[in-house]
């Protein structure tokens, strides 16, 4: 059975005081509708009244009712009417949850006041003012999406979009309106939540989880000393690509020598076993002699071509630059084309999408404030790339490496932290994420091979959930990779 919860909450103590639940089973006359916590429903002259505090809270609400939207999902739509003896209703939020989907929608109806004001607390946005005739209903619509992006609407126009705080208990989405006796503010708090936490997530977050691999891969390196470090996986697809099926860009790093660092191609069929493919020399580009190094690639299979993006440090020390080789037989390379330069750090652990004829590169700016997370998007991976911008997750002190997909309706990213923690994202655009609080994998206790610390992994995707591709180490100085699979229950 379907089901959507409706429920009501005072700000100034931060527990829930009025909570309903419907079904699909429900006609809705709240008058014959017992609450699950609170006051019973009033019938009033002008709609239904929820009295929150027998001294000063009554919200009224005009009508309730569900429109199913399919797949266990129901929007759930209240029309309110707040006057100048309702202010008192101020401070409240309302919230629908569907069965783990996490997506609702609140419509509330004002009946007057000619100016609005909309706006997220904390933030101004430019077209958050519209002006309304008092002799016309018109509704504001706020959605927010299993991912926890805000979205609100003046009639069907949207204004803004803004990603929810997911640190606070509830992010305030105000709503203001001037009449000719003065100006007047509600706030609309919404948040979404399994039980009583206060984190936005989609339910294949919550339930997310991996294991530690029992060992390392075997991993051929041009070095013999199979230690290697930032693994790209790429998954080409059930026939396979020129002989194999999953495609390896990683570095050696024997005893964390960044001379060795240099980008090495490898390919299996079975995930497990690795090889060099033959007519494949590593490294792709070699060791430069200035005493400048390389670092950190990543790879895109787009229109049966493998496109590689890696970073070198000059020996300047203070100077990043980005290239690009692509290679149409995964053994033969093009020479390496320079997208993009900045100061150190400022590209760190580049990572490649395609999506939509358009070219995504996430990356960790170190340089930058906040130190996080950027996107840059071209239409052509050589040239023409956008300004940088920030993406929103849920705050970390300090981050570091990145990997990121896309797979038909989502974003995965695969954050790295410089304490040696991998944490799981989901987004819809790219910029707006919901990371799971908790990391994703930890690191085994001694003697394991991955029992000092965790470091940059790759993600792919599979029909039960992702392969992780992640680098760990037993000592300060001993790099390996390891196999293990996340996964998750969908609601």
């Amino acid at each position: 059975m379907k089901q959507a919860k409706l429920l009501i909450l005072m700000n100034n103590n931060n527990r829930i005081l009025f909570r309903d639940t419907f079904t699909d089973t429900d006609d809705v006359n709240l008058e014959d509708h017992t609450p699950e916590t609170g006051n019973s429903w009033i019938k009033g002259a002008d709609g239904y009244n929820i009295i929150i505090n027998s001294n000063h809270a009554v919200i009224t609400v005009d009508s309730i009712y569900l429109v199913d939207v399919g797949e266990n999902s129901y929007d759930v739509t209240i029309n309110y009417k707040a006057g100048i003896a309702e202010q008192w209703t101020r401070f409240y939020w309302a919230m629908a949850d569907i069965v783990d989907k996490y997506f609702f929608e609140i419509t509330p109806t004002r009946y007057s006041g000619s100016e609005w004001f909309l706006y997220k607390r904390s933030t101004t946005f430019a077209n958050g003012r519209i002006t309304w005739s008092p002799s016309v209903d018109h509704k504001i619509r706020i959605t927010v999406s299993k991912f926890g992006i805000v979205t609100v609407y003046a009639d069907t126009t949207q204004l803004f979009q803004f990603l929810m705080d997911a640190y606070q208990t509830n992010t305030k989405v105000g709503i203001g309106y001037q009449d000719y006796a003065g100006v007047y503010f509600d706030d609309i708090l919404v948040r979404q939540f399994r039980g009583q936490s206060s984190i936005p997530y989609c339910s294949e977050l919550l339930s997310a989880t991996a294991t530690n691999a029992a060992t390392p891969l075997t991993i051929p390196t041009y070095d013999e000393s199979g230690q290697v470090v930032h693994p790209d996986v790429i998954d080409t697809g059930v026939s396979g690509w020129n002989s194999y099926r999953y495609w390896m860009v990683m570095t050696p790093y024997p005893a964390s020598d960044e001379t060795y660092e240099n980008p090495s191609v490898v390919a299996s069929n079975d995930k497990t076993t690795w090889v060099v493919p033959e007519g494949l020399t590593n490294p792709i580009v070699a060791n430069l002699a200035d005493g400048s190094y390389w670092s950190d690639p990543d790879m895109a299979f787009v229109n049966n071509k493998l496109y590689m993006v890696y970073r070198l440090r000059l020996s300047d020390n203070v100077t990043d630059i980005l290239y690009i080789s692509e290679s149409s037989n995964g053994t033969t390379w093009s020479d390496r084309v320079e997208i993009m330069r900045g100061g150190k750090n400022e590209y760190q652990s580049p990572s490649l999408v395609y999506k939509d004829s358009l070219w995504y590169l996430f990356f960790h700016n170190e340089t930058a404030t906040p130190n996080t997370y950027y996107l840059k998007t071209s239409s052509d991976i050589y040239t023409g790339w956008s300004s940088q911008k920030q993406l929103y997750l849920n705050n970390h002190a300090r981050w570091s490496h990145v990997d990121i997909i896309y797979d038909t309706d989502r974003f995965y990213g695969l954050f790295h932290t410089d304490d040696y923690n991998l944490y799981l994202g989901m987004s819809e655009d790219g910029i707006n994420w919901t990371r799971k609080l908790t990391d994703i994998l930890l690191k085994s206790t001694a003697p394991a091979w991955d029992s000092y610390g965790l470091y940059r992994a790759s993600i792919v995707k599979t029909t039960t959930g992702l392969d992780l591709y992640y680098t760990g180490k037993v000592s300060i100085d001993d790099w390996q990779v390891g196999l293990t699979e996340i996964t998750w229950s969908e609601s």
